[in-house]
């Protein structure tokens, strides 16, 4: 339950809140089922709070730290989100589609059933996460680093991934139809049951893939 010291700031700033959350420390809050779409966050620190079925859609998102929050059922959709943490949150259940994502550390954190449909990744970290059933369809990812994350039954339909690394990555029955993997670092991944079709496009041949476990559908 909010305590008293930030219903009065919420009342005191409300005109501003409708534009800006700028440099709060609102660390341990519940802040479940609030409403931030809209809204230019920065320097805000919602480390351990409680922001399930939060709606952060529609909103700019900069220097914010979301480490050990649970974001569970939270909505992303059309943010721009630069240089933030996210590292041991929960984002089970959670929507980033259409966002833009730049310089995110998504690390050591659970994710499952979520989906980055058409999300925009630039220098992002998915590093030692449980990523499970998730969808990554149509995304566009750039020198980011899924290594030693478990992606089991996950989705890159016809994800570009080029220059990115899957070092140690658990793609386990995933769908890669359509996927561009060119360029991209899938050593000591884990492939088998992972489905491909004509139109991906690998690092290496097709009948490696087949070698590897990969189902060519």
């Amino acid at each position: 339950m909010l305590n008293n010291n930030f219903e009065n700031m919420m009342d005191n700033t409300l005109s501003d809140l409708a534009l800006t959350l700028k440099n709060k420390d609102l660390r341990s809050y519940d802040l479940h089922n609030f409403n931030f779409s809209h809204r230019n966050i920065f320097g805000t620190n919602l480390g351990a709070c409680d922001l399930r079925n939060t709606d952060i859609s529609l909103s700019s998102i900069t220097n914010v730290n979301f480490s050990r929050t649970d974001l569970s059922y939270s909505n992303f959709s059309h943010s721009v989100i630069k240089r933030s943490s996210f590292k041991l949150a929960c984002l089970n259940f959670a929507i980033f589609d259409d966002a833009i994502l730049h310089e995110i550390h998504f690390r050591d954190l659970e994710i499952l059933k979520s989906s980055f449909r058409k999300t925009k990744l630039d220098n992002v970290s998915f590093l030692h996460s449980d990523i499970m059933d998730s969808s990554f369809n149509l995304c566009k990812a750039r020198a980011c680093s899924f290594n030693n994350a478990n992606m089991w039954h996950s989705s890159f339909l016809k994800s570009d991934l080029k220059n990115c690394s899957f070092f140690k990555t658990n793609l386990r029955n995933c769908d890669l139809r359509g996927a561009d993997f060119r360029e991209t670092n899938l050593e000591d991944a884990d492939l088998v049951g992972a489905r491909i079709n004509k139109n991906t496009r690998l690092p290496f041949s097709f009948s490696r893939a087949k070698e590897l476990g990969m189902v060519l559908v």
